[in-house]
């Protein structure tokens, strides 16, 4: 991905926030207490992993270039912490959406962790039930 001055982050959510607000979905379902359902929401959310890994990665460039456009110079008489607090308050949207799309990811580790474990769970329930 090339990044253009006159590409916004803005115009970035707009492409892609059906499927950031599809994920967030699936994330506020509850993992499902029957194995299949469970193993398919597993599924779903693994192949969601890597899509929203990428969208973050997306974000991130966003926030490194906003970050480098709005750094202010040291010729003006400006101080570090103004210079700083200046870059904050300029790259605000793409801190957020960073921040929200590194939400994201965890929440699905997260609970692809919780719902291997919950079926690692079935799996040796089912073997001491079959002696």
């Amino acid at each position: 991905m090339k990044l253009h001055l006159e590409e916004t982050i803005g115009s970035w959510f707009e492409e892609n926030k059906e499927e950031i607000k599809h994920v967030e979905g699936m994330l506020a379902e509850p993992l499902p207490a029957e194995p299949t359902m469970l193993d398919e929401m597993l599924r779903r959310l693994d192949s969601e992993y890597a899509r929203m890994n990428s969208l973050y990665a997306e974000t991130l460039s966003y926030y490194y270039v906003a970050k480098r456009l709005f750094l202010k110079s040291r010729k003006d008489k400006w101080t570090d912490l103004d210079r700083e607090i200046h870059m904050r308050a300029d790259t605000i949207t793409e801190r957020r959406l960073r921040d929200v799309l590194a939400g994201i990811v965890d929440a699905i580790k997260s609970k692809l962790i919780l719902g291997m474990s919950i079926r690692k769970s079935y799996v040796s329930e089912a073997k001491t039930t079959q002696r």
